[in-house]
């Protein structure tokens, strides 16, 4: 194998189907990517990452130049088999590349067409579905996985035919911290076995962990080389990205005069360093309970609510049992909880999708246990964005998927001015796109026109399943900020998402959620700078609690109730001003 794996030669890409005015995808690319290097590809939505590693692949085949893999020319059709043995991805929508209808028949589908022989085909799928944790669900329909699981199930079909190459698209977007924290772990393990490993993401943090970065940008390369290189710029905001969370709590740190000159400290030596520079305040704060929670009146109601799928047939799951809270109107509330804990299919009960098998559901003036009440009228109501916005696509244009609902439900008002309205909501150009097929759209792209197609509903309560996965920064702060101005305008919220940033951020109540049970309910920001509570719920704390945790450890004086950067800045002073 020569040392250069992957070649572009000047390669452009357009779809067919493309106005003519608008620009290409990807634009002279010219690239040299070698063997068993990591490298992690980042930059804003639609800027040409997913196609960039489709072509590589031979999913997609250059409008212009070429494309080599090991030599092997992508444009050739009788190359492709070779090269797509030696490269494995791992879309960014898992269930595209599931094609079996069970979890064990899926990972041996490739095994097969690739004529291993059965006694290896059976070693390799145990023993990628014991690592994978997919034993105890290799009967189970690939259908009825949750989405963590099936992002598991496409990468050990990927894993079981042993590529040289794998390519990570937005994998880990989907996955609860830990879960993603383990992939990571994956990651570095098969880069240290020689594999070339490609990971597309819009964290910071992970991609600080590569050794070589591509920036994407308006279909070009805008910077190729070292992430300590790119992350000591002061102008990555150009091409919308942020700075990895430790560098981002250095630069506030520095602001405050607690000086940290190295970002690649243990979690040991950065508490240890701020001990010595500083003191710890008292915490005046008098807590961060929402104010009037207790005097507003439940906008959804939801109690002692089980449901079973396939109930009755010998692969029936048990996915909620006995989950119970409230959330109180124009209140934020969020879900949280490891992969398949069960929090999708309670947004799902409280949109109407699902009917409760036992227990009661009630949303605004609907009691969805019984069947007093029209479906379009729950739906108008209380909008639900799903985990994966193709799920809930019925149009082949973004502007006529986004009036969709406004023009189903009886909206009898101008439907062009509720669709513009919408679209300049979560940061799309209404000139722009509406005139855009939606398949031609990037993930995120994608997000934002499932966001807009229910804001275009003005539903008096907003649910969202993992809202901001798949955007990049500056996208994903514009819709934030969306979502701020519906609170502040009276829009109950309920979020399921494993971005802890995003539930701080949005919710003032949250609901742990673990194999179907609601193990806890409480106030959001005192239950996730709980480390110990989060880690006994198995979810991973966030970096800045655990930071905390640690410097308590190292110290007579307590810090606690941090879960951001801002708690913690505000809590330390100076060591001229005070002592330890």
């Amino acid at each position: 194998m020569a040392d250069t794996f992957i070649q572009f030669h000047n390669v452009s890409f357009r779809f067919p189907e493309q106005s003519i005015k608008s620009p290409d995808i990807l634009r002279d690319i010219d690239l040299s990517i070698e063997c068993g290097e990591y490298i992690a590809i980042v930059g804003s939505n639609g800027s040409g990452k997913s196609t960039l590693v489709k072509l590589i692949d031979g999913l997609l085949i250059p409008s212009k130049g070429k494309v080599e893999i090991d030599g092997f020319s992508t444009s050739i059709p009788a190359h492709l088999p070779k090269i797509r043995k030696q490269i494995g991805i791992i879309f960014q929508y898992p269930e595209d590349q599931i094609v079996a209808s069970t979890v064990e028949e899926d990972i041996a589908f490739g095994l097969e067409n690739y004529g291993v022989p059965t006694r290896e085909m059976h070693r390799r799928v145990k023993k990628v579905m014991e690592g994978f944790d997919l034993m105890d669900v290799r009967q189970r329909p690939s259908y009825m996985l949750s989405g963590g699981q099936t992002q598991r199930l496409a990468l050990a079909s990927v894993l079981a035919i042993a590529p040289e190459c794998l390519i990570f698209d937005e994998a880990t977007s989907m996955l609860d911290p830990a879960a993603r924290k383990n992939l990571m772990g994956i990651m570095k393990s098969f880069h240290r076995e020689g594999k070339t490993i490609l990971h597309i993401t819009h964290s910071m943090d992970e991609a600080d962990q590569a050794d070589r970065i591509l920036v994407m940008g308006n279909g070009e390369i805008q910077y190729d080389g070292k992430p300590d290189q790119l992350f000591r710029r002061d102008d990555i905001e150009q091409w919308n990205l942020e700075y990895p969370e430790n560098i981002r709590l250095i630069k506030a740190l520095n602001q405050a005069g607690i000086l940290i000159p190295d970002s690649k400290l243990s979690l040991s030596e950065l508490a240890a360093s701020i001990l010595r520079q500083c003191y710890i305040r008292p915490n005046d704060s008098g807590g961060n309970n929402p104010i009037g929670t207790q005097a507003k009146k439940p906008m959804v109601d939801v109690k002692d609510l089980s449901f079973v799928y396939l109930m009755g047939t010998p692969m029936q799951v048990q996915a909620l049992n006995g989950v119970s809270f409230e959330v109180k109107s124009g209140n934020g509330h969020g879900l949280i909880g490891k992969t398949g804990s069960g929090k999708s299919t309670v947004l799902q009960h409280l949109n109407g999708i699902l009917k409760p098998q036992s227990g009661s559901v009630r949303v605004g003036n609907f009691d969805l246990t019984n069947d007093e009440y029209q479906l379009k009228d729950v739906v108008s109501t209380a909008g639900l964005v799903m985990q994966n916005p193709e799920n809930q696509f019925f149009e082949f244009y973004v502007g006529d998927e986004i009036a969709f609902g406004p023009k189903n439900t009886g909206y009898d008002g101008k439907l062009a001015n509720r669709v513009q309205w919408a679209m300049e909501q979560v940061g799309l150009d209404f000139l722009e796109f509406k005139d855009k097929p939606v398949h031609t759209l990037s993930g995120g792209q994608k997000r934002k026109v499932a966001l807009a197609s229910i804001l275009a509903l003005k539903p008096s309560i907003f649910m969202l399943d993992e809202p901001t996965a798949g955007l990049d920064p500056h996208s994903r702060r514009e819709v934030l900020a969306s979502f701020h101005r519906l609170k502040q305008d009276g829009v109950t919220m309920i979020i399921s998402s494993h971005n802890l940033d995003d539930i701080l951020s949005l919710t003032d109540t949250l609901t742990v959620l673990d194999k179907g049970h609601s193990v806890d309910n409480g106030e959001t920001h005192q239950m996730i700078s709980d480390v110990n509570s989060m880690l006994n719920h198995g979810i991973d704390p966030p970096f800045i609690a655990k930071l905390a945790m640690q410097i308590s450890k190292e110290n007579d004086q307590r810090i606690e109730g941090i879960a951001d950067i801002k708690d913690l800045v505000d809590r330390l002073g100076p060591a001229n001003h005070g002592s330890l």
